[in-house]
Order: C-alpha cells, then structure tokens, then sequence
C-alpha cells in the first residue's frame, strides 16, 4: 500500500506540473484603491495555480494614496461592511488606521451602526460624534455577564480616541466605579494602555514617544540607518535554553533623534532570547551606558523551557 500511495502522489505532482498556470491578480490594475482591495482580498491556495507577485508592497501602496483615496477606500470599507463581507472591509479598515493618518470618523461611524466596537484602533482619533456615543453606551450597560465582551471592545475603542474628555471619563470610572467593573480583570483606566496612554493627574500621559518611528526591511542593496540595528547576534548564549542571545535592538542615544530617551549613555541595547522570552514573559538585562548588555541574574526560567541539555538529551 505504501508504494501504491507513492505512486499515486507522483502522479498528483506529476499532473500539477503539467497543468500548473500562472495568474497575474493585478493585470489591468492601476487604481491604487484597486490594487489595496486585491492585495486584501484573501484566495484559497490552488496548487494549480501560481500568483504572480504584486506590483507594490501594501504599505508602499498605502503610503502614496492621496486624501481622495483614503476617502474612497474608506468608502469602499463602508460598503463592504454593509453588504456583509465583513473580513475584507475589516482588513482594509485596520490598513486605513495603522498605515494612514486619515480621519477615521466616518469609519467609525459605519461599525457603531451595528454596535460594533472591533477592531478598537478603528477609532483611532475619532471626533466628539463617536466618542460621546462610546460613552453613552458605557454608560447605559449594566454590566450583565453576557455583555462583558462588549464593554472591553467598548473600552479599548474609547482609549483610541484619547482626547481629554475620553482622560475625565476614564479617571470617573475609576473613582466610582460602575457595574460592569465587576465583569472586567481590570480597571477602566488600564484600557487607556491600548491607545498608548494613561491617566495622568491632570491630563493624559503618553507611553510613547510623538513622533515614532518605524522599522522597516531594507531593499536589497539601499543603505541601513546606522543608528539602529534590530536582532543583532549577542555574544552570550540563553543559560535557559543555549541559543544565542540576541540585542532585540540597538540605538546610537548620541543621535539627535534619541534625545527624548534621556539615556545619558551612547548606545542603548535590548538584550534577550527571541525563544523564552515568548514563554517567560520578560527577560531582564543589565546594560551599561557603552551599549553593553548582559543577562540579569534575577530572569526566573518557567517550568515549561527545558535547558540546552534536556533537549539534546531528546
């Protein structure tokens, strides 16, 4: 029976290289809105077929939309969304707030029409209208076990938007708390964490840094930004499992563009293991002011990351 399986996947390969054909999803596309739609659009695997690759990268379409294409692709979110192909209207509106700066009102808008709160960064910003219709509806839940879901989705909206009413509602809520609270494992004020904030004694308090920056891939052959580096080899191995370390990343604090760390030292690096930091949570590093970064003797190994030794044992 084996060599008759044999076989007949041979033929199967066999019949696919004969048969497969070559499809360019974009032939005749030059609408960038058209271009960001079928880049969205997700297509069952044929072995049959094989897709020719897109013309741009999705954030290189996204960043030369004008307004008028913002508008329209948002436009076309809103439409998809009422017509019930709601993956695709939710992939291109999560691609309208993380990769644009566009007022994302109306959008936001359109999901409320169903009382939908998701995704949250989807009210990124968002004006008085939609904020105010967050709240009322906070505050008009009362906090029924069914309806806990809804008043996380509710809270992680709210904290995107992020103006200074959304910093007096929040600091409210913690200071009388309201039913729902009980459904929640943590207070209204955590959720301001989702936008990037928290509360402050007066006014909000960003945990970012305004503006940010990116990091991105480099093309093959264009130059990399010697200030930073990312998941460069460590010259230490991880005393938990044995792979190399590796500095997360590496920042040159004499740039000018560093200043706002207040670091104080010339280089700045972020030590850890990219294997058991999933399983652990954090790693902790000491790092000197040269850049220099070691393991710290307070990372406690969890039980489930075997050592080095236990899985060559294997």
């Amino acid at each position: 029976m084996r060599c008759v399986g044999k076989q007949k996947e041979a033929e199967r390969q066999e019949f696919i290289r004969k048969n497969r054909r070559e499809v360019d999803r974009f032939a005749g596309l030059s609408d960038l809105v058209e271009i960001i739609r079928e880049l969205h659009t997700w297509r069952k695997p044929d072995p049959l077929i094989v897709y020719r690759p897109a013309p741009v990268r999705l954030s290189q379409a996204y960043a030369a939309l004008t307004q008028s294409d913002q508008a329209r692709l948002m436009e076309l979110a809103i439409e998809l969304r009422r017509s019930g192909d709601k993956d695709l209207a939710e992939r291109i509106a999560k691609g309208l707030a993380t990769q644009t700066n566009c007022d994302l009102t109306s959008l936001a808008l359109a999901w409320l029409e169903t009382g939908d709160c998701w995704p949250s960064v989807l009210f990124r910003g968002a004006r008085g209208e939609v904020r105010d219709r967050l709240i009322a509806m906070l505050d008009s839940w009362q906090g029924t076990a069914n309806k806990s879901l809804s008043v996380n989705h509710a809270l992680c909206a709210l904290s995107w938007v992020a103006d200074p009413v959304v910093h007096e509602t929040f600091s409210r809520w913690e200071k009388h708390p309201p039913a729902w609270r009980q459904h929640l494992y943590v207070g209204p004020g955590r959720y301001a964490h989702t936008g990037g904030w928290e509360i402050g004694s007066q006014a909000k308090r960003m945990l970012v840094h305004e503006p940010c920056y990116k990091v991105v891939a480099l093309e093959d052959g264009s130059a990399s930004d010697a200030a930073v580096s990312a998941f460069t080899p460590a010259e230490q191995s991880c005393p938990w499992c044995g792979r190399p370390l590796v500095n997360m990343i590496a920042i040159d604090t004499t740039d000018p563009r560093f200043e706002f760390l207040g670091w104080g030292g010339t280089r700045l690096s972020v030590l850890t293991c990219d294997v058991c930091t999933c399983f652990a949570g954090h790693v902790f590093a000491h790092v000197g002011r040269d850049g220099s970064a070691t393991w710290h003797s307070a990372n406690v190994r969890p039980k489930h990351v075997r050592t080095g030794d236990e899985q060559m044992g294997e």
